[in-house]
């Protein structure tokens, strides 16, 4: 199994994945291990990645670009900056300094920094908030309809 894709609304697209194949912008190729809720946004300047691993539950953001989508295929710009967030809600902002060099070597504009900016913001307000993604009742719900859709 790859990636399946259990809600596309205008804003939002939410799916599982187990040992889905991974193409980094360098080439380098690795598949998943462990399934992981995602939740892109068409509009805001994140995604969300809930890694689960038995009964356990972990967060990984990465701050983006919208995200497009087009059969069979999620796209977006990762800008490096990562959230990890655990169980508890507390997290880590990492990879800063990755940002910083790819801003200067990419030559960001003003508008775009702007946006990742923000982005960072409101990824931190949701965490902080509780709201969907980041609370247990919106993972076991998605959980839930894909364990539905598999048939188990």
């Amino acid at each position: 199994m790859e990636n399946v894709l259990l809600l596309e609304e205008a804003e939002t697209i939410i799916g599982v994945n187990d040992k889905t194949l991974v193409e980094e912008a360098s080439g380098k190729v690795w598949r998943t291990t462990d399934p992981a809720i995602f939740y892109f946004h068409k509009r805001h300047w994140f995604n969300v990645i809930i890694l689960l691993d038995d009964a356990d539950f972990s967060f990984y953001c990465n701050s983006s670009s919208p995200c497009t989508y087009t059969h069979p295929g999620i796209q977006y710009i990762d800008f490096d900056i990562d959230f990890l967030v655990q169980k508890d809600f507390t997290f880590e902002i990492v990879d800063l300094d990755e940002y910083d060099i790819n801003k200067q070597r990419y030559s960001y504009p003003p508008a775009i920094q702007q946006s990742i900016e923000r982005g960072i913001h409101q990824l931190q307000d949701l965490i902080e908030s509780r709201t969907d993604p980041f609370n247990e009742q919106f993972i076991q719900k998605w959980y839930d309809t894909y364990a539905r859709w598999k048939g188990g």
